[in-house]
């Protein structure tokens, strides 16, 4: 009987943790889901002519996460697009930190040393 207790006690301490997890598990998702989101509407944006409008979206995305280097990338296109070039360089450095191996990041750093 005391054998029975203690595997119930044991699988009510999993069960109890297991959902505590999968409640956080989801809002962590929702959270890089959100931040993928938002990158792939500023690239639409860049892409149809709203840099502004993609530099103000890509700014949020890495408030919610600053490693986050497919934005700080994509903020180092459009301030190039829009001649802001210190700026630029920043941000694509800042790109090339967190992902040095990621090709096309490095491509546009030769840009810079003109």
């Amino acid at each position: 009987m005391k054998k029975y207790c203690s595997i119930i006690i044991i699988l009510a301490a999993l069960l109890a943790f297991s959902s505590d997890l999968s409640s956080q598990v989801p809002q962590a998702l929702t959270k890089a889901e959100k931040v993928t989101d938002m990158y792939l509407d500023a690239v639409k944006y860049r892409l149809t002519g709203n840099p502004e409008k993609a530099r103000e979206t890509l700014l949020e995305a890495i408030t919610l996460n600053p490693r986050h280097h497919p934005s700080l990338y994509e903020l180092g296109l459009i301030h190039k697009q829009l001649k802001q070039l210190p700026e630029a360089e920043n941000y694509l450095k800042q790109a090339v930190d967190l992902a040095p191996k990621i090709f096309g990041i490095n491509l546009n750093m030769p840009l810079f040393c003109r």
